[in-house]
């Protein structure tokens, strides 16, 4: 049953990402601090760090919407992967965004302000057709 709340759950957010992709785009944050202002994503990555301390995986597998996305993918195809030297993507991934991070806030000078709604109208990610491309 836990299960399937879970998926439940995580299908929802995927349906949701169209409402949600700015808050989780890494490239809102890096053209917020261009503008020295803290974007909404800087803020949900800040929280989530902070949370993973206490929850550790919890929003991974509870509340992702690219975690709904592999439960879809799962269906079609099941088989494990082997981890070894793919466990190090994620420092070719996190290492470079908070280095950009760190020099554009430096280039550009401290945040004055916090936008949590940078880039979304209406609080909406995908607020236009063509912002599907990005989708």
């Amino acid at each position: 049953m836990r299960q399937r709340v879970r998926a439940g759950i995580i299908f929802v957010a995927f349906l949701s990402f169209p409402i949600t992709l700015n808050y989780l785009s890494p490239v809102v944050g890096i053209f917020g601090l261009t503008q020295r202002v803290i974007a909404g994503d800087l803020l949900l990555f800040g929280l989530l760090f902070i949370s993973a301390l206490v929850l550790g995986r919890a929003w991974c597998g509870w509340a992702c919407p690219t975690a709904g996305l592999t439960e879809a993918c799962q269906m079609a195809n099941d088989r494990r992967v082997r981890g070894g030297g793919l466990n190090r993507i994620k420092y070719f991934i996190w290492v470079p965004w908070l280095g950009v991070l760190g020099f554009v806030a430096a280039s550009a000078g401290l945040p004055r302000r916090i936008d949590p709604f940078l880039n979304t109208a209406s609080g909406i990610s995908v607020s236009e057709p063509w912002m599907y491309i990005i989708y």
